[in-house]
């Protein structure tokens, strides 16, 4: 118990409620609310944001993205008739939102006569916002959601928010255009032509969105853009394979593959206490060296190298992967999109060439659909 006699079980009441919906505690009167800003001088609370409480101890186990949820949730919870939008609609379609995003949460509600910030929220004013449900909340729905994020956010952080879009809603880069440019005929939104250039490098094989922002590096360094996800058969342990994060390729032949480097699979794994570390890099020693028996270089980089392009740049270039365009901020539309129409993983496999064993890569089986599943947005009381 945090304090003494009743208004201590009050307030334990409180945060224990809080921590079961998975939300801030917010309080319901100004008396609970001096109790509360007195726990968190006393260092027994965090304050995330005005009016949103959460013990330390608590708080302390959370994600990032898990922090920002509990604010939204308990923002949802007091604010009913809120409906999330843009980045925070993102977050609750667990759509991969980079951390740099989290700081305000973006809402569309009536009565909000112009877009404006206030207390860390951010107000819109949306036209025909294609509402869901989400749990106990209200959001935008994902195709609209990724027209409010791609049309104001930057071509890398966009990428991250488009890739896992379209993986979540089975589509692929194609849709994606089709559907913005729909909603551009209706003239509902500005700042469309900006989202179809971001859409048109879609990719919905990218696994994350530390994938999706090297790739998006890459496209802006005008360097090759690799295969994502392909696999490499094992030249010792045949019917086992190996999935990659990356693959250049020049026509059939591969230059390079590319792994994306987390620190968490290196550490202790508490819900698997015999996953040990040695097991981890052992096995990643194994999988490299047999796959450097093809005699293709393995190339591994960090989450710091793909936030940024120069240090990521001067590793491309020492693994000789071409420059095939000029470095861009803001890359143009995609001029291979019509190649880009599958998400299933192609494949490396083993081939006898002038007897020796080599690699050829393999195009996924799955034509182009001839129509397109997206429809035009719904609108609201239709």
């Amino acid at each position: 118990m945090l304090m003494g006699e009743s208004a201590g079980t009050a307030t334990d009441a409180l945060l224990t409620e809080a921590e079961r919906g998975c939300r801030c505690a917010m309080p319901e009167s100004k008396t609970e609310q001096r109790r509360l800003s007195r726990l968190v001088e006393s260092g027994d609370l965090v304050r995330p944001r005005r009016s949103l409480y959460a013990r330390r101890s608590y708080w302390q186990d959370l994600s990032r993205t898990e922090k920002y949820l509990h604010q939204v949730r308990a923002l949802g919870n007091w604010h009913p008739q809120w409906i999330f939008c843009g980045p925070t609609a993102a977050i609750l379609h667990e759509l991969d939102v980079p951390y740099a995003l989290l700081d305000e949460i973006h809402v569309t509600c009536d009565g909000e006569p112009r877009s404006r910030r206030r207390n860390g929220v951010h107000f819109h004013q949306i036209k025909y916002p294609d509402v869901v449900s989400v749990g106990q909340l209200r959001a935008t729905s994902v195709p609209r959601t990724l027209v409010d994020c791609l049309r104001v956010l930057g071509f890398t952080y966009g990428l991250a928010i488009a890739d896992s879009g379209v993986r979540k809603l089975g589509w692929n880069a194609r849709q994606l255009v089709g559907y913005l440019e729909a909603v551009k005929k209706m003239g509902l939104v500005r700042g469309l032509d900006h989202a179809i250039r971001t859409a048109s490098y879609a990719d919905g094989r990218a696994e994350n969105g530390g994938e999706s922002i090297a790739r998006a590096s890459v496209i802006r360094l005008g360097r090759m853009v690799p295969e994502l996800q392909a696999w490499v058969d094992d030249p010792v342990t045949e019917g086992r394979a190996y999935r990659v994060d990356f693959l250049w390729l020049e026509g059939d032949e591969p230059l390079a593959v590319g792994e994306l480097d987390g620190i968490d699979k290196y550490l202790p794994d508490i819900e698997h206490p015999d996953r040990s570390m040695q097991k981890e890099i052992y096995k990643e020693k194994m999988r490299e060296s047999h796959i450097g028996a093809y005699g293709v270089k393995l190339m591994r980089f960090s989450f710091d190298d793909a936030f940024h392009p120069l240090q990521l740049d001067a590793l491309l270039q020492a693994y000789g992967i071409p420059r095939v365009g000029p470095r861009q901020e803001e890359p143009p539309i995609n001029p291979n999109m019509s190649g880009l129409m599958h998400l299933k993983s192609g494949w490396l496999v083993r081939c006898e060439a002038d007897g020796h064993v080599a690699l050829k890569y393999v195009e996924p089986d799955e034509p182009m659909p001839e129509k397109m599943p997206w429809s035009l947005p719904r609108r609201l009381g239709e």
